[in-house]
């Protein structure tokens, strides 16, 4: 999946295919990707022009949504 640079503190890049409706995450803060399922187009939109897309992803699909994570990168640590 493509996935675009996005202006936030936490999260680098992110994407969507809207045939399977899951999204992609990678994360500034663990160097990992994220996976997030059944999100549809129009709450990908909304993520997409939230004023903060951590904060999105914090309250409105990381306790509600089917998620999993890929640690990509060695901690740097």
């Amino acid at each position: 999946m493509k996935r675009d640079v996005i202006d936030s503190k936490i999260i680098g890049s992110a994407g969507y295919d809207p045939l399977t409706q899951v999204v992609e995450l990678e994360f500034k803060t663990t160097m990992g990707v994220g996976t997030v399922e059944k999100v549809t187009q129009e709450e990908w939109n909304e993520f997409l022009s939230s004023k903060s897309k951590g904060t999105h992803w914090n309250r409105y699909w990381k306790r509600s949504k089917p998620f999993s994570y890929t640690r990509t990168h060695k901690d740097a640590r």
